[in-house]
């Protein structure tokens, strides 16, 4: 086939999956596997190193780290394409991927071929999103993106507080986040107690809880 081939790197914990998505893309014309990553452990650097143009996403990798993936992916990759795919789709976890511009969230319950041809809209700048997945959807075509229809249940935090939020609540401490996120510990722990105001909590163990309780991360 002529034309662009569209490469795809897909990381997702669930090995048979993958396989099976691989085996299948192998034989779909304009479409390349540029490489595979089991979990968030394994190094993600010579998947983005390949540079594809889309990045098959697994959203229930554990401790909420497909979002922290997916915003490296955004800074060292701006154009490549990010489609998630969710077994439960709830709204804390359609809230983040939103917020890391997703391109498409598709439910694990979609044949193959559906992916398949999410992989070629992504590509194409089209959103792509699973029906039950698009009806608790609006799209803002003033700022030209989607939002939950409901109120989301994290709102009042900015994008840098959930990354934050995400990081402590795994059990980090500042100094670790302020390593992690090129910030300084100061701006860290500043940052830790705007978020514990906004949300009511007083201390770590109840900040880890509300991030377990709103699904930012998995226990």
């Amino acid at each position: 086939m002529n034309g662009p081939v569209i490469r795809v790197a897909i990381v997702d914990q669930q090995r048979v999956f993958v396989d099976a998505l691989v085996y299948r893309l192998a034989n779909e014309a304009g479409i390349q596997v540029a490489g595979t990553a089991g979990d968030a452990g394994e190094a993600i650097a010579p998947l983005l190193s390949a540079g594809p143009e889309v990045v098959i996403l697994g959203a229930e990798l554990p401790q909420g780290r497909a979002f922290d993936i997916a915003t490296e992916i955004r800074r060292q990759l701006p154009p490549a394409r990010i489609v998630f795919l969710a077994q439960a789709a709830p709204d804390a976890l359609l809230e983040q991927a939103l917020r890391v511009k997703a391109d498409g969230i598709l439910s694990r319950d979609e044949p193959l071929v559906e992916l398949v041809h999410a992989i070629r809209r992504a590509a194409a700048g089209e959103p792509t999103f699973s029906r039950s997945i698009a009806a608790r959807l609006e799209f803002d075509p003033a700022r030209r993106e989607y939002h939950l229809r409901v109120e989301p249940p994290m709102r009042g935090l900015t994008d840098r507080q959930i990354e934050i939020l995400r990081y402590l609540a795994r059990g980090d401490s500042v100094k670790a986040v302020a390593r992690k996120l090129f910030l300084s510990p100061k701006s860290v722990d500043n940052q830790k107690f705007r978020i514990m105001s906004k949300i009511g909590v007083r201390d770590k163990v109840a900040l880890a809880l509300f991030a377990v309780r709103e699904g930012l991360i998995q226990p």
